[in-house]
């Protein structure tokens, strides 16, 4: 495999110059900049039940106004009339804000998201209002089969753990909280020492530099806060397989939804490639194991889907939508297909090449691009670029695929949520 890798996809540490966790991907065919900035500390940062819910909480009220722009509407609008925009994401290891703007305007992407951190307004009326936002949201949540078999997964998997714990709360909890408490939590998470800046676009390191330093150089306070994704990554979990089924209003009676999944203890960044590359092994594609066995073959499912869960310890989760009587079935098959295709060297060779051209077709994507590199520093510890990447793909032997299969993703690892019809 040829590692060809564009200079103008150089990932640059800023750090030596701004004293902030920060980097630049320079893209010189970029027509906006795209900015990411990354609180580290999520759910899992939590004190429950007294802080229940209060992250994804937090995340909603700074967007509702700032010192320098008191409404959502004047922080938004003046994203908006350039064409840019911003969003959040809350996990349980991180808060997310990120964006995009015409490169011209790029300072103000800068400006939205310093005053987003640094100077929200947390007023009492934003509090009140915005919880039942939060009410909406997480009966939203609640309707939507595939989120709702989810978090039973979870649960079943991580039991009393807080990997266990759901994102989105309802307002119980919220509504007992007071304004001096949500501000202690965004002064104790929301500083300097405690960020991590991704920078994506058409500038040079200098430019860079200059913004950060000037959007984020002098605010905050120097106190390091300690991330729960390491403690939670050595405990010495005893998983047991576990099996739910709930019902829902929403699903035809002769069907069922189906997800499984099993944790997978990572020691060190290389594992996650391993676990990416037998991933491609079995699936993303129609041709791949997976979907040409259990669909093309048999014609027992539509679509079927694996997916790596990134947190701070993985999950490897399959879903799918059947008749509700060829659910055992089709869990049998899937499990025969992990074991069956663990040790063929021509498949691990075609995995590879698959994610390279996936990878790159994935540098034509920026969003998608900026979630990674955030996900690369929260959990590997360091953005990867492409070089890098291909590299860690480069080094998977069938030896380590053996040993993740014969270890974390055998039948008896794997915990299920089936959902059937009822009330």
């Amino acid at each position: 495999m040829k590692h060809f890798f564009l200079k103008p996809f150089e990932i640059i540490s800023l750090k030596p110059e701004t004293g902030l966790e920060s980097y630049l991907l320079s893209a010189p065919f970029l027509k906006a900049l795209y900015l990411g900035v990354a609180v580290k500390g999520g759910v899992l940062n939590e004190k429950w039940p007294k802080e229940k819910g209060l992250t994804h909480f937090l995340e909603h009220l700074v967007l509702r106004g700032t010192k320098k722009f008191p409404t959502a509407k004047l922080l938004n609008s003046y994203l908006e009339e350039k064409g840019g925009y911003k969003e959040a994401i809350t996990t349980l290891e991180y808060t997310l804000f990120k964006g995009a703007i015409p490169l011209k305007d790029k300072e103000r992407l800068f400006k939205v998201l310093s005053e987003v951190i640094f100077s929200p307004l947390l007023s009492l009326k934003k509090i009140k209002s915005e919880t039942e936002i939060i009410k909406k949201e997480y009966l939203k949540r609640q309707n939507e089969i595939s989120l709702l078999a989810y978090q039973k997964l979870k649960e079943l998997i991580f039991k009393d753990y807080p990997l266990a714990r759901e994102i989105i709360q309802d307002i119980s909890f919220l509504k007992k909280l007071k304004r001096r408490e949500i501000i202690n939590y965004w002064q104790k998470y929301y500083q300097l020492s405690n960020l991590a800046v991704v920078i994506m676009g058409d500038i040079n390191k200098i430019e860079a530099i200059e913004l950060v330093k000037k959007y984020f150089g002098s605010k905050g306070k120097e106190t390091a806060i300690e991330s729960k994704k390491f403690i939670f990554a050595k405990e010495g979990f005893d998983f047991k397989k576990g099996f739910l089924e709930i019902k829902s209003k929403i699903i035809l009676p002769s069907q069922a939804y189906v997800t499984l999944g099993a944790p997978v203890l990572i020691r060190n960044p290389h594992g996650y490639f391993v676990l990416r590359v037998f991933n491609a092994m079995i699936s993303k594609g129609v041709s791949s194991p997976l979907f040409e066995k259990i669909r093309e073959k048999e014609g027992l499912v539509y679509q079927i889907n694996t997916e790596i869960i990134e947190q701070s310890i993985p999950l490897f989760k399959i879903s799918f939508y059947c008749d509700k009587k060829d659910t055992s079935r089709i869990i049998k098959k899937i499990f025969k297909i992990i074991n069956e295709n663990k040790d063929f060297p021509k498949l691990l060779n075609l995995a590879k090449k698959k994610l390279e051209g996936q990878w790159l077709i994935a540098l034509d994507n920026p969003n998608y691009l900026l979630l990674n590199l955030v996900n690369d520093i929260i959990f590997r510890g360091k953005p990867y670029s492409y070089n890098d990447i291909l590299k860690e793909i480069e080094k998977v032997s069938l030896r380590e695929i053996k040993s993740l299969v014969s270890t974390f993703l055998r039948p008896q690892n794997f915990s299920i949520v089936k959902v059937v019809a009822g009330k």
